[in-house]
């Protein structure tokens, strides 16, 4: 927390930069489940490649 104050304070600009870009990123349900399945399909696909060695 400090680190992160002290860089606000020492550059407002970037800090609204900063804020700006965060703000756009995608923290929705629809995003976290589409993710977790593309991680369950992976881990799918090399359990049943490690199977068939």
């Amino acid at each position: 927390m400090e680190r992160a104050f002290k860089y606000y304070q020492k550059s407002p600009e970037n800090w609204q930069k900063l804020v700006q870009r965060i703000m756009r990123l995608d923290f929705s349900w629809e995003s976290s489940a589409q993710q977790y399945e593309e991680l369950y399909e992976k881990t799918v696909t090399r359990a049943r490649a490690a199977a068939n060695v």
